[in-house]
């Protein structure tokens, strides 16, 4: 569903759906170039999401491999 002419949209939330949505879609981890790629979204916003996501419980980061 696209916002309405005039509707403000919370430009955050939005990155971080569609975060979520590629990783989501995915069915692999993902390391933070392949995120970057595939999103147009600068290198300390989507880390700063993924931060927020991980600490929030939404996703799990793998110590090991850094995905």
């Amino acid at each position: 569903m696209k916002a309405k002419r005039g509707t403000a949209i919370i430009q955050s939330l939005d990155r971080g759906l569609k975060l979520l949505e590629v990783i989501g879609r995915s069915g692999t981890p993902l390391a933070l170039n392949d995120l970057i790629s595939a999103l147009d979204i600068d290198r300390s916003s989507i880390f700063r999401l993924l931060l927020t996501l991980e600490n929030r419980g939404y996703l799990e980061r793998d110590d090991a491999t850094r995905r």
